[in-house]
């Protein structure tokens, strides 16, 4: 009783203090917007011609190239650490920020996790018993070994292991025959299992372990928003001819190509997601599947590939990261007086422009088109881009011009004393040291580990990474002069804040900023919605747009802090 009167205590100080949270934030709102910001007169609907609908799409088309930042800080009269920045952006760069460094950090540890593994998973082995007639790949048997140490997960394998289709085709993935199929049961599954190498378990229980260690963070998480405890998730002894050892946890995944059900399933999560981009508050949330306790396949066909692990990892990693500031900006959205306000002085448009941001980078989205077109049209993209921008030296030299908007920005005193430090600090000077070690988002700037991991799995599946690393290889002096104009931008902003008496915190946060605005990002979030498209289609219209989309945005900043200024 004494535990349960505490914890109603813990949850009604933690209500109330986010009741005075959204107060403050509800009355620093209305003086800022007062003060910046002109009211849009909304009357009641009228009867308007052609002209007016013709204005009206005009105004739609403007307004999509329009950067959330940038209209932050319009309402915010010019202020980089205005409420609308605080409020509603700074808590998702961060997040976005810590996400970029825990995927990092994990694409680094798989490629530790991997490396060791000389055969390549590509490979295939005779299945025993079979004769010689059946075999197996490598990587479907490590996958196998992955899901082999859990309850849940062996009871799935088990499962798959009697699967066939209505042609009576084994669904087992990577197997030439249904020689893997029971009648041997169990005993036949572990016999196959017994083919993975002693450096392949090793690999496994390393993936276990660095999914176990985010349990605690993730049990943390779920009992601060929905005020639960994690569901522990039960492991099996693991019997090998290398050694016994206790298995551990994976997450889950099943396959839409082999199973009717799971196929289903994935497109009624793109269709309500697709419904969601409307702007719908209520959607705002992140993938938690990894929350979820398992109640059995019903009929669906585990997955046994690599990339789960990317795809569960990059899902939980997200969770972690975003849950929370997710919940507290659609807290303050749904709020009638702060959505009010915003509507009022903002307009309609803008504020459906600041719900839809909200959703679309919050909500997983799929897209709809069929995969094959997707990777055609990303293929072509990408090759456009390397024969247009790639090892040019127009481009090379056009980077740094770049440090024009950052003058504009930051202001030409701040950026040239960037310019100096980053002189001083070639290499790896002390400036620059210090703005990595400060910044998360500049240290994962340069870098795209999705691509990393990637490329492990290649490598293991006796894939060629020639063409990856060529197109690597082509933007490298482009990257560099890139980094010159971001460092020297980053640098310059941080030190005005901190003379300007900011926290290191804060001088860090509109540091940031200062290279997204200015330099240009292409995470989700800092984008327009006319940018912010899944669709490779879409994103082949927005593949040479940044550097214009982010002049235009600075431009219309200006002219609307002025004109309210000057009125």
């Amino acid at each position: 009783n004494h535990l349960q009167t505490l914890d109603r205590h813990d949850k009604e100080v933690r209500i109330a203090d986010k009741r005075a949270a959204i107060e403050e934030v509800y009355t620093e709102l209305n003086v800022s917007l007062a003060k910046n910001v002109t009211p849009k007169a909304i009357g009641a609907e009228v009867k308007r011609g052609k002209l007016y609908e013709i204005g009206k799409t005009i105004r739609g088309m403007f307004l999509s190239i329009r950067r959330m930042s940038s209209i932050a800080r319009v309402a915010d009269g010019g202020n980089e650490n205005g409420v609308m920045f605080r409020a509603f952006i700074q808590g998702m760069n961060t997040a976005m920020n810590d996400f970029n460094e825990e995927s990092r950090k994990f694409g680094e540890a798989v490629t530790h996790i991997l490396a060791p593994l000389a055969l390549r998973l590509g490979e295939r082995v005779p299945i025993p018993g079979s004769g010689g007639q059946g075999t197996i790949s490598r990587e479907t048997l490590f996958m196998l070994g992955l899901n082999w140490g859990a309850k849940d997960n062996r009871a799935r394998v088990i499962e798959l292991a009697g699967m066939k289709d209505k042609f009576g085709n084994a669904l087992l993935p990577g197997v030439t025959n249904d020689y893997f199929n029971p009648p041997a049961g169990t005993a036949h599954i572990e016999t196959v299992i017994n083919q993975i190498t002693a450096a392949e378990w090793a690999a496994i229980r390393g993936i276990w372990d660095l999914f176990a260690q985010y349990a605690p963070r993730l049990n943390a998480l779920e009992e601060s928003t929905k005020g639960v405890r994690l569901k522990v998730r039960e492991t099996l002894p693991v019997n090998t001819p290398h050694g016994d050892f206790q298995g551990g946890y994976f997450p889950i995944a099943y396959n839409p190509d082999l199973s009717t059900k799971t196929q289903q399933r994935a497109i009624d999560y793109s269709v309500e997601n697709m419904l969601s981009r409307v702007g719908k508050l209520d959607a705002m949330r992140t993938r938690q599947g990894h929350t979820k306790a398992v109640t059995g396949s019903g009929g669906q066909v585990l997955r046994l590939a690599l990339d789960v692990i990317g795809t569960k990892s990059n899902d939980l990693l997200f969770d972690l990261t975003h849950r929370e500031a997710a919940y507290s900006l659609r807290t303050l959205l749904k709020n009638d007086s702060i959505a009010e306000t915003l509507r009022s002085y903002l307009g309609p448009e803008l504020w459906k422009e600041l719900t839809e941001w909200a959703t679309s980078f919050t909500t997983p989205t799929e897209d709809s088109t069929p995969q094959a077109v997707q990777n055609g049209l990303a293929y072509f993209r990408r090759g456009m881009a390397v024969s247009t921008m790639g090892v040019k030296v127009t481009t090379i030299i056009q980077q740094p011009l770049g440090l024009l908007q950052s003058i504009d920005l930051v202001g030409p005193t701040w950026i040239g004393l960037g310019l100096i430090k980053t002189a001083q600090s070639a290499g790896e000077g002390t400036a620059f040291r210090e703005m990595k070690e400060l910044s998360s988002f500049m240290r994962t700037r340069e870098q795209t580990q999705e691509r990393n991991v990637k490329e492990a799995f290649d490598r293991l599946r006796g894939k060629s990474t020639i063409m990856r690393n060529i197109e690597v290889a082509s933007y490298y002096f482009i990257r560099k002069a890139q980094f010159f104009a971001d460092t020297v931008t980053w640098i310059g902003a941080y030190n005005k804040y901190m003379a300007n008496e900011s926290t290191a915190a804060n001088a860090v946060a509109l540091a940031d900023r200062a290279v997204r605005d200015s330099q240009g990002s292409g995470i989700k979030q800092d984008l327009s919605s006319f940018e912010r498209s899944d669709n490779e289609f879409k994103r082949m219209f927005t593949m040479f747009q940044s550097y214009f989309i982010g002049t235009y945005n600075l431009m219309v900043d200006r002219g609307l802090i002025a004109a309210h200024t000057k009125d």
